[in-house]
């Protein structure tokens, strides 16, 4: 099932996780009594379908979502739930509405990667495929995902345990556990094999597109290829061991042309905001010309006018 199928419902999802505990602990904050647990829940799932639908709706949803700042906001703010859950009794009605809200961080952080990927694979179907290849060992997936999918669970599994008492104060030691064991899994999961591309929007490992704007230099030699990424973007590396001087000529080929390509489209870009500078500042100077010439018109024409007035009164002044 295509990503784009799981944006609008995990929205939903997240903002019901956030609204309902939040409007929960708000009663119970200013003395209200809540309702059963069968409501709360029928409460959730409504907010979720709703909002959810409504969500479906929006064009360009998986755009709103799969930002940086969007889904920083959406992991973060949850952290509003963190004090009730050390401060409640453990696994009473207070504690619990607190762990639902803020375990709604790991549907933000859903939310981004699914918008994000949803934007990922429409800009490489439209890419335009000029080298590809398989090789060994690669990166698949961004750096800053693999660590957010690994650290926020981890850190609302540890959070939990502590408040249920089952780690003993032992923090070091379970957070290292726990991100190491996620971490293990993660590895597992890889595959010994990449699919490398070169396209006309940037390099593509694994059905994962590397836009070229990010992509400031790379080195290819007998053993990998690393590409070279600026901001805080990481190097990607994948293992050429086994590519032949053929096709490493050829990806060579393929990179020069995209870098080159891109330098290309920058100085174009440069070279329109010049044009479009010397194209305003030309019409300027016409339009300076077209005023002084009707200044001199008038001008004239006041001229001509008193000359007749002079020439009146001339002939004013021998007929008397």
């Amino acid at each position: 099932m295509r990503a784009e199928s799981f944006v609008s419902p995990t929205v939903g999802a997240y903002l019901a996780t956030v609204t309902v505990p939040a409007a929960g602990l708000l009663t119970l904050a200013t003395g209200g009594t809540l309702p059963g647990v069968v409501t709360l829940v029928g409460a959730w799932l409504a907010v979720a379908v709703v909002v959810g639908l409504v969500a479906r709706s929006v064009s360009g949803l998986a755009d709103a979502v799969g930002t940086v700042e969007a889904g920083g906001a959406a992991t973060l703010a949850p952290l509003a739930f963190f004090p009730t859950v050390l401060s409640a009794p453990a696994v009473s009605l207070r504690w619990t509405l607190a762990v639902a809200g803020f375990g709604s961080a790991l549907l933000g952080l859903l939310s981004a990667i699914l918008g994000w990927t949803v934007q990922n694979r429409r800009r490489r179907a439209a890419a335009t495929e000029w080298y590809s290849v398989t090789a060994g060992d690669g990166d698949d997936y961004p750096t800053w995902m693999w660590l957010a999918a690994v650290t926020v669970p981890a850190g609302l599994f540890v959070v939990v345990g502590f408040a249920l008492g089952e780690f003993d104060g032992e923090f070091p030691t379970t957070l290292l556990t726990t991100v190491g064991s996620l971490g293990a899994f993660g590895s597992l999961i890889g595959d010994d094999e990449t699919s490398l591309a070169v396209t006309d929007e940037g390099v593509v490992t694994n059905g994962w597109l590397r836009g070229v704007e990010t992509i400031t230099g790379y080195e290819l030699d007998d053993e990998e290829l690393r590409l070279q990424r600026g901001g805080l973007s990481s190097t990607v590396s994948v293992d050429c061991a086994e590519l032949d001087d053929d096709e490493r000529a050829q990806l060579r080929a393929a990179l020069d042309r995209l870098l080159g390509d891109s330098t290309t489209r920058q100085t174009q870009h440069v070279d329109s905001r010049e044009t479009a500078g010397n194209a305003e500042f030309t019409n300027e100077r016409k339009n300076e010309r077209e005023r002084k010439n009707e200044r001199e018109r008038e001008s004239g024409h006041e001229r001509e006018n008193e000359r007749e007035r002079e020439n009146g009164r001339e002939q004013e002044s021998e007929r008397a």
